[in-house]
């Protein structure tokens, strides 16, 4: 049973001191519990729009010097998944290429696409900036596993 986005904190206002020393068994037991689902395994019904902004909310709750949010997200849900597969596969040079990215979105019942967004910065180095979009992925796959959906990180060419 997912856990419900009303049992979701919310985030400490600004300059908040945090209380590093509460312990959380529960914590240390979901990151060990924590793998990646096979896209074979992903069924439906994916996160609704609630728990999807808070999977968002809380993703974006990751290291970012000086708040840039070096991020995007990108939510490909319900028909939108055939057209960002379509559209893909225009980009594609040969008719297998083209028919892989035409199922690439179909598989999960909603894709959360990051792209980092990382950009020449007086303070914060680039490779700086790419850490906290990738820790925006595995936050997000975190949050997902502690709500009870499967999740992955899949790259590729796109």
């Amino acid at each position: 049973m997912p856990l419900p986005v009303s049992a979701i904190p919310p985030a400490p206002a600004e300059n908040e001191p945090c209380n590093a020393l509460l312990e959380s068994a529960e914590t240390l037991a979901l990151l060990a519990r924590r793998r990646s689902t096979k896209v074979v395994h992903f069924a439906a019904p994916g996160p609704g729009a609630a728990e999807l902004d808070a999977l968002l909310r809380l993703a974006a709750r990751v290291p970012d010097h000086g708040k840039l949010g070096p991020w995007r997200f990108v939510l490909i849900e319900g028909d939108g998944r055939a057209r960002a597969g379509e559209a893909l596969a225009g980009a594609c040079a040969d008719a297998s290429s083209a028919e892989i990215a035409r199922a690439s979105f179909l598989r999960a019942p909603v894709c959360v696409m990051v792209i980092s967004t990382a950009a020449a910065h007086v303070k914060i180095p680039e490779w700086e900036q790419q850490l906290s979009a990738g820790a925006v992925c595995y936050a997000l796959l975190i949050a997902a596993h502690a709500m009870g959906y499967g999740g992955c990180w899949l790259t590729g060419w796109p």
